[in-house]
């Protein structure tokens, strides 16, 4: 199920690298997209370039990924997107929707179909990267003509603005290398989808693909 028409020829993906910066070059370019986990800091600066869209939140199982309720509220957010299927009965995504439905969001949970895909990107049995899985969902459900993806870094530079809660910049540069992130996201979202143009703002950097464009 796709919480976007049919018809989305243009779906936004905003992570919080710091090429977020950046927005301003490509928030004109589409009319839906999906924020990764807490965006309350991000909102703060770049408001003006997030209002005006039809968007949902995709989160983890974190406390940390709840946004205040006056954010959703201006955003016009009325879906969150748990980062498991419901099928799978996680106790602690179950506890943590009491606090997205009391901010009046509607709670969706990423579809089973995607869970192929995602496990490309972790060891068995864990969870996939938040915004790995925004992709994922993206490319296999939405199935748009273009994707804009604003702050993704790979952690080649560090996020705009930095939680206390996130690991180090080295560990999570590490966890990135030892999971072969980088590689399998080319190999397993890039590639093999030359029908979909990805427009990336981002400071990585990127092999030529003839479907990316690096802003």
């Amino acid at each position: 199920m796709t919480l976007f028409p049919t018809n989305t020829k243009n779906i936004g993906i905003i992570l919080k690298g710091k090429s977020i910066e950046k927005i301003d070059k490509v928030y004109n370019k589409y009319d839906h997209s999906i924020f990764v986990n807490n965006f309350d800091l991000e909102y703060k600066k770049f408001r003006d370039y997030f209002i005006g869209k039809h968007s949902i939140q995709l989160v983890n199982r974190l406390n940390t990924a709840v946004c205040k309720k006056k954010v959703y509220q201006d955003l016009n957010i009325k879906d969150v997107m748990m980062c498991k299927p419901k099928e799978y009965n996680d106790p602690k995504i179950e506890r943590l929707t009491n606090k997205y439905r009391k901010r009046g969001l509607n709670i969706n949970y990423v579809p089973k179909e995607c869970m192929t895909l995602a496990k490309h990107f972790g060891p068995k049995d864990k969870y996939t990267n938040t915004g790995i899985l925004a992709f994922v969902y993206t490319i296999q459900i939405v199935k748009p003509k273009h994707v804009w993806a604003v702050g993704l870094d790979f952690y080649q530079s560090d996020y705009l603005f930095r939680r206390k809660h996130q690991n180090p910049l080295v560990r999570q540069q590490k966890k990135m290398k030892d999971r072969n992130t980088i590689e399998n996201f080319i190999e397993h979202i890039l590639k093999p989808n030359p029908d979909i143009m990805f427009h990336i703002v981002s400071y990585y950097d990127w092999p030529k693909l003839d479907n990316v464009e690096i802003i």
